[in-house]
């Protein structure tokens, strides 16, 4: 076994195996009822409110302080669902002895992640560490970079170290019947985090309805992973909330949300 040292930020899922099996994984901690169904309906933190006019802006909709939660449609014969992490490449010249965040060689690395829920209790997390070093696969393939015909019913598009279109994870709306939620989180390598230099934004597009938009540019939050937001199915729609809940790493979010699952160090 390799003793390469890795970066102490960076998990991966301990999977039964390398083929992704959703029979293996470590089950739910929680009921297997849809997240709608078992939520206390007396307690008001667990019914998001959301505002009767969410602010538009060119067809979108951006979710902020004010705005905490939308609700759109989710087409079933639409080709897919999109959720797009895109960020800024711009360079930052070092200053001091450490010097900033950025050099002038090197730019913003950012990963787009996300925890999903089936309905039947299934559960993982999909992100670039998750499917790295030939653990991926084509969109038409179960593997640790998801599948979009086949269980979980999303699938990453793969790690974009350049910031140009981003990253991508695709959710098949034929299916969203099928899947209880999706929590959207992000994490950058930098040691020295400053977020609000990244301009980085998470956009939710489903076919015929408003883009949601959750940016991360004026948000002072401190940690290598910020959850952006958590996306609810329930009967044709979809719920989002605005989350901006920052942690140094996957086992701390994992924790708050209550997962269960058990990690080991990784490096992609």
């Amino acid at each position: 076994m390799s003793h390469k040292k890795y970066l102490s930020f960076q998990y991966r899922l301990m999977a039964a195996n390398n083929d992704f099996d959703y029979s293996k994984l470590q089950p739910s901690s929680v009921s297997s009822k849809p997240l709608h169904e078992r939520a206390p309906k007396s307690q008001a933190s667990t019914q998001p409110t959301t505002s009767s006019s969410p602010k538009v802006n060119l067809g979108k909709i951006r979710l902020d302080k004010g705005e905490q939660s939308t609700r759109i449609n989710l087409n079933k014969s639409a080709p897919e669902l999109l959720i797009n992490l895109t960020w800024t490449q711009k360079e930052v010249k070092k200053s001091g002895l450490f010097g900033g965040l950025f050099s002038s060689n090197k730019g913003i690395d950012l990963d787009l992640g996300a925890y999903f829920r089936l309905i039947d209790g299934s559960q993982a997390c999909i992100d670039a560490l998750q499917f790295s070093k030939g653990r991926g696969g084509p969109r038409h393939k179960q593997t640790r970079q998801g599948c979009f015909d086949n269980a979980p019913y999303l699938w990453h598009t793969g790690d974009d170290r350049q910031g140009g279109a981003g990253e991508s994870i695709l959710v098949n709306p034929k299916f969203a019947h099928l899947i209880d939620n999706i929590v959207v989180y992000t994490y950058i390598y930098d040691n020295n985090v400053v977020w609000s230099e990244t301009d980085a934004v998470v956009s939710i597009k489903a076919s015929g309805q408003e883009e949601i938009e959750v940016h991360l540019g004026n948000e002072n939050i401190q940690g290598r992973f910020v959850v952006l937001a958590h996306i609810h199915f329930n009967n044709g729609q979809i719920h989002v909330e605005r989350k901006m809940l920052g942690f140094n790493s996957l086992p701390e979010i994992d924790k708050y949300f209550g997962w269960g699952f058990s990690y080991s160090n990784a490096s992609k």
